[in-house]
C-alpha cells in the first residue's frame, strides 16, 4: 500500500525531521499516553452523543435541559468501561488505561476528563436551547445542532484526514477541530500575521492543521470553507478563524507547495536527510513551525523527556553526529518571523538594558516577556514574544 501523508505527519516533520524519521521510517511508536486516551475517549463520546435515540431516551422539550446531559454522561460511563478495539484486536478499556498509566492519580485524571466533557456540554446545551427556542421544537433543534459530517474521512490518494466536525449553517461551511490540550494563546509568532483578519494568539500548529483540512475539503468537494474553529474542551473556549475573509486561493497554493515539498523530502530512508530539530527545521516559506519541546542534550528542556525520541538523539549526540546549538555568546538570538508572504530573519543583540536589531527593524521597547519592533516591511510595530526567540 502506498504511503499516505497526514496533517499530523507534516507538522511533526516541520517541527522535527528526526522525530518524523523515528516515528514513520523506523516505525518506533510512542507508547499510549493519558492525553491520547483522554482525547480518544472524549471524541468518541461527543461523536456518539449525536446518535442518541431521544424518543427511546424519553428526552422531550419539557425535560431536555436535564435529561440530555444526563444521557450523554451515561454514554460516557459506558464508553469508559467498554473494552477497546485496535484493528480487530481487543484492548483494555479507557478506565483500565487510566489506572495503568496514572496509578494513584487515576481518579484525578478522570475528574479532569469529566470536567472537559462538562465544559463541552455547557456550550452544547446553550446551542440546543437557542435552536429549541427558535423552532419551539426540541427534536428539530437536536438535529439542527448536529454537524453534517462527523469524523469525515477525506482520502486524496496521497494524503488523508479525519475531520472532527463539519457544519453547514445558513449557507456557511464550518470545519471544527476538538482539542483536549491546554489552551494556548499569545505564544505563536507565526500567527501575529493574521491579526488584520481577526485572528491572534492561536497555536500555529493548530492553525496550519486547519488550513490543511480546509484545502483537503476543497479538493474533495470543490467547496470552500468559510470558518475554521478550534474547540478547547478543557476550558470550554472556542476560537473561530474567519477563513472566508482571507486569501483562500493563495493559502491553498501555499499548502500545496508544502505538501509537495513534504512528500519529496520524505521519500528518503537515509537518517542524514532528517536533521534533528536543533539543527534547524525544514525552511518552508510561511510554515516554520517551532518545536519548543525538544528535550535532547544541549537544549532548553534537556533531561525533561518531553520528546519520546530524545534518547535516540542523545545516542547520536554521543557519537559526535550532533553539533552544539548554543553559541558561546548567550546574548545573541535569532527570530523566525512569518508575515504570511515571506520569512524574515532578524538578529537581536541585547546590550545593557535595551535591544538593538539589524535587518528586521528598529527597537521600540521591551517588557519582561516580549520585544516590540517597528518593521517597515509590515508597516507598523510587532511584538515578538521572548518565549519564541531561540538562542543559537
Amino acid at each position: 500500500m502506498a504511503r499516505k501523508a497526514s496533517a499530523s505527519q507534516i507538522i511533526r516533520w516541520l517541527r522535527c525531521p528526526r522525530s518524523y524519521y523515528y516515528a514513520y521510517k523506523q516505525r518506533i511508536k510512542e507508547p499510549k499516553t493519558i492525553h491520547l486516551i483522554r482525547g480518544s475517549l472524549i471524541h468518541e463520546v461527543i461523536e456518539k452523543s449525536f446518535d442518541l435515540d431521544i424518543k427511546e431516551e424519553k428526552i422531550t422539550k419539557a425535560n431536555y435541559k436535564t435529561k440530555l446531559p444526563a444521557s450523554i454522561m451515561h454514554l460516557y460511563e459506558q464508553i469508559l468501561e467498554a473494552p477497546g478495539n485496535e484493528f480487530g484486536r481487543p484492548i483494555a478499556s479507557p478506565n483500565e488505561f487510566f489506572t495503568e498509566l496514572c496509578g494513584d492519580k487515576a481518579n484525578d485524571e478522570l475528574e479532569t476528563t469529566r470536567l472537559m466533557l462538562t465544559n463541552y456540554l455547557s456550550q452544547y446545551m446553550m446551542e440546543i436551547e437557542q435552536w429549541t427556542n427558535k423552532f419551539n421544537n426540541f427534536p428539530k433543534a437536536y438535529r439542527e445542532v448536529a454537524p453534517k459530517f462527523r469524523e469525515m474521512h477525506i482520502d486524496l490518494g496521497y494524503i488523508q484526514a479525519y475531520l472532527d466536525q463539519v457544519y453547514e449553517v445558513e449557507g456557511s461551511v464550518i470545519i471544527a477541530d476538538l482539542k483536549t490540550s491546554t489552551l494556548t494563546t499569545g505564544k505563536a509568532v507565526n500567527c501575529d500575521s493574521y491579526v488584520p483578519n481577526g485572528v491572534t494568539g492561536l497555536n500555529d500548529e493548530y492553525v496550519l492543521q486547519l488550513f490543511i483540512y480546509a484545502w483537503m475539503y476543497w479538493k474533495q468537494t470543490g467547496v470552500y470553507t468559510d470558518w475554521l474553529m478550534l474547540k478547547y474542551l478543557k476550558y470550554g473556549y472556542e476560537f473561530a478563524i474567519p477563513f472566508k475573509f482571507m486569501d483562500r486561493d493563495k493559502i491553498f497554493k501555499d499548502i500545496e507547495l508544502l505538501i509537495d515539498t513534504f512528500i519529496e523530502a520524505t521519500e528518503s530512508d537515509d537518517i542524514n536527510d532528517y536533521p534533528m530539530n536543533t539543527e534547524g527545521s525544514p525552511r518552508i516559506p510561511l510554515w516554520n513551525v517551532h518545536n519548543t519541546f525538544c528535550s535532547a542534550k544541549n537544549t532548553k528542556f534537556a533531561q525533561r523527556h518531553f520528546c519520546y525520541y530524545d534518547r535516540y538523539c542523545n545516542e547520536a549526540i554521543a557519537d559526535g553526529e550532533f553539533t552544539d546549538v548554543f553559541a558561546p555568546d548567550e546574548q545573541q538570538y535569532v527570530v523566525e518571523l512569518d508575515n504570511c508572504s515571506y520569512t524574515l530573519t532578524a538578529w537581536i543583540a541585547k546590550q545593557k538594558n535595551f535591544v538593538k536589531t539589524r535587518y528586521l527593524g528598529e527597537f521600540v521597547k521591551e517588557t519582561e516577556k516580549a520585544v516590540c519592533l517597528n518593521v517597515p516591511e509590515l508597516d507598523g510595530n510587532i511584538w515578538l514574544p521572548k518565549s519564541q526567540i531561540t538562542k543559537v
